[in-house]
């Protein structure tokens, strides 16, 4: 709580933009307005209180499987749904991805936080980026057809599209599917 106290403290003395802020779009917010070595303290701190977290709460759950299995006794019962409903536990998910999000940021690497699921963007900007993503990626499928040896283009029916556990198929095209024969067979 004191971290994104200080956080949005610094945030509301530098810009009137605080309100409502999503914890990605404070990260970025706070990364663009704040001295660089400001924003490596943020990163250090938060990177430490996600190790103690995580070794803490793997400390006690194993502690508790231990307790379990040399006793006849199940503390796992008790224990593990106050552990697992902890902000001490829950909390490591979203201080995992503000850490990734802050490296991706003083990196300079600008490209991944456009999809980045911390910052969010309103509808037209989210549309917009999902427009960009599928015009490099169909750009990326028709120079690879352009570069295959000619007397193979009769003989090959790309069919696999896309498979990340994430994909949506409003978005592009998943594999077997007849909208990722359509892309392939109109890409050459």
């Amino acid at each position: 709580k004191k971290l994104w106290g200080n956080l949005f403290a610094t945030l509301a003395s530098r810009t009137e933009e605080v309100r409502g802020l999503h914890p990605g779009n404070a990260l970025k917010l706070f990364v663009d307005n704040a001295h660089p070595t400001k924003a490596e303290e943020l990163l250090t701190r938060m990177t430490h209180i996600l190790t103690a977290a995580t070794t803490n709460s793997e400390s006690l759950r194993k502690l508790v499987k231990k307790f379990d299995k040399n006793l006849d006794r199940q503390l796992s019962l008790e224990l593990l749904p106050s552990l697992y409903t902890s902000s001490l536990y829950a909390g490591q998910n979203m201080m995992q991805d503000g850490v990734r999000l802050l490296r991706e940021l003083l990196e300079g690497d600008a490209s991944n936080t456009m999809l980045n699921p911390m910052i969010r963007h309103d509808s037209e900007t989210r549309h917009q980026q999902a427009v960009e993503v599928r015009f490099v990626e169909l750009d990326w499928l028709r120079r690879m057809v352009v570069n295959l040896p000619i007397n193979m283009l009769p003989h090959l029916v790309a069919h696999r599209g896309f498979h990340h556990i994430k994909d949506r198929n409003d978005k592009r095209p998943l594999e077997n599917s007849q909208c990722a024969y359509e892309m392939a067979w109109s890409s050459g």
